[in-house]
């Protein structure tokens, strides 16, 4: 449990800010590559935040 909270206290403002800074990128550069990236930030913030949880 603690484990999870030190992921999910440092974890998750990281993965918000860079989901933030990768969708304004996309905006200018349209890339498949940083496409691929937003994709997995959305899915590890959706692990961190709720799948992990639920399981604890």
């Amino acid at each position: 449990m603690l484990l999870y909270g030190i992921f999910a206290l440092i974890g998750l403002p990281v993965n918000i800010s860079t989901l933030i800074y990768m969708v304004k990128r996309y905006r200018h550069a349209k890339s498949f590559l940083l496409l691929l990236h937003i994709n997995l930030n959305i899915s590890d913030i959706l692990v961190l935040g709720l799948y992990v949880p639920g399981l604890i």
